[in-house]
């Protein structure tokens, strides 16, 4: 989410930059989140092979955030995020803009039977719960993305006209 990614949807613009200089915030912020949706998966099967399942389960989850947040940008047609990330009010945002209800209903039961339960500290997952996250996830990580990519707007869910200037090369 912005908060995170440092990406802010309301910077100024750089209207003296060239086209060519310049990197739409939509696209920036789908870029970022694609890399972190794979981070986590990475993490996850990392920590998995460690044998450290509540980790890896942590990770996975968070991977279906990103790409639940995704989803909503495309439904939303970029409107902006909830000022909350949790699981649920995304899931509650998306109902109301007619997202597929066979999907709201994958997303709900793995936020109420694994996402939830995992988040509390003294919660822990076996090698054989991970393995069931990790394929339920990955399913629901699938059909949301197909939805994303099937966007006309694809590979950026959301296009807003707001550009931002490249970042300048180090020095």
């Amino acid at each position: 989410d912005e908060r995170h990614s440092g990406l802010d949807a309301g910077a100024d613009t750089a209207a003296s930059q060239p086209p060519s200089v310049q990197l739409n915030v939509a696209e920036l912020r789908y870029k970022v989140e694609v890399a972190r949706m794979a981070a986590d998966m990475r993490n996850g099967a990392r920590c998995m092979a460690f044998e450290l399942p509540t980790a890896a389960a942590f990770h996975f989850l968070r991977s279906l955030e990103a790409a639940l947040h995704q989803h909503f940008d495309v439904l939303s047609k970029g409107a902006n995020r909830p000022s909350r990330s949790a699981m649920g009010i995304y899931i509650e945002e998306i109902v109301k803009l007619d997202a597929q209800p066979e999907l709201v209903a994958v997303l709900r039961q793995i936020k109420d039977l694994h996402r939830n339960p995992i988040m509390h500290p003294d919660a822990i997952v076996s090698m054989d719960e991970v393995q069931i996250i990790l394929g339920i996830v990955q399913s629901a990580i699938f059909a949301l993305m197909k939805i994303v990519k099937a966007a006309p707007s694809a590979p950026s869910p959301a296009s807003p006209s707001t550009p931002v200037p490249a970042s300048p090369a180090p020095i």
